[in-house]
């Protein structure tokens, strides 16, 4: 399993909540509204999964912060805040990772990590955090993030799906990414590339590419293209499905993806994958295997 991996050295963690809109918090607590949350703009949004038994109250929530839907998903303005672009752009600074964003008991539950360096960055951000009401839970040392995820589990049913791919030949030897062995988590997607950050396994310099974060520590960011992930991401966001995380490893010639996901979601992203890899036959990729989150305590 990756996410057991990836215990980068030298990063911190902050985790932070913040309270839904003040009009919908008692509907949504007392509904009992959980989900998987991202940043859009000035608002926070949250997925919910319909159902063909919609209650009364569940109705008025929704008329209340529904801002568009899928065929399977509503997409519902949970916060909205000017001030709220501080996230945006503390995440702007490079090693920022959002390891989880998620809707429980009317509150927005943050994690976020980064790099021991931008430690005055974080420290800085406390003004920010008061003016919106921000509660800080934790900043401290790293810890593997499936102990956190494992702990809300049992809310939100979480599976881990793990895809093996062949890289194909002709693209390990033209991407400088391709030719050595790493495992990445990725910050943003563009249109025509990803922004990741690297933990290199042999720890040499890779240049090129790679600008280096801490060199001790292996820690490299990069900008690549891979017609599979990109294709991935543009798919997966169609459908109105949201990870909770996404990790990557290439050993040499396989490159591991794992998605941590709720359990509702795994049908539909199980076909959404099928989908993506009729049309990258090339990368010869299929499902290594699906486990419970809880069995990684």
């Amino acid at each position: 399993m990756l996410i057991r991996n990836f215990n980068p050295k030298n990063y911190m963690m902050i985790k932070f909540r913040v309270q839904i809109s003040p009009s919908i918090f008692s509907l949504a607590r007392d509904l009992g509204i959980t989900g998987i949350c991202f940043i859009d703009g000035s608002k926070i949004m949250g997925i919910l999964k319909k159902n063909d038994d919609e209650k009364r109250d569940f109705k008025m929530f929704l008329a209340r912060t529904m801002d568009r839907e899928t065929r399977d998903y509503y997409f519902v303005n949970l916060y909205e805040n000017d001030n709220i672009g501080w996230i945006s752009e503390i995440l702007k600074k490079p090693s920022f990772l959002v390891d989880y964003i998620y809707l429980e008991n009317g509150y927005i539950n943050f994690r976020v990590s980064y790099h021991q360096k931008f430690n005055r960055d974080v420290s800085n951000l406390s003004p920010s955090l008061v003016e919106n009401d921000v509660d800080i839970d934790y900043i401290g040392p790293y810890r593997n993030l499936r102990f956190d995820l494992n702990s809300i589990s049992h809310v939100f049913n979480l599976r881990s799906i793990l895809f093996r791919t062949e890289v194909p030949d002709n693209y390990i030897k033209t991407d400088r990414s391709a030719q050595i062995k790493w495992t990445r988590v990725v910050r943003t997607f563009s249109s025509k590339e990803l922004e990741s950050v690297y933990v290199i396994e042999d720890c040499n310099d890779p240049g090129g590419i790679f600008t280096p974060i801490d060199k001790d520590a292996c820690i490299y960011e990069a900008q690549t293209e891979n017609p599979l992930l990109l294709a991935e991401e543009s798919e997966i966001k169609k459908t109105g499905i949201r990870p909770v995380s996404n990790l990557n490893y290439f050993d040499g010639k396989y490159l591991w993806i794992q998605y941590i996901l709720m359990e509702r979601d795994l049908t539909k992203f199980i076909s959404t994958y099928g989908n993506i890899m009729k049309m990258f036959p090339e990368w010869k990729g299929y499902i290594y295997e699906i486990e419970n989150l809880e069995n990684f305590a």
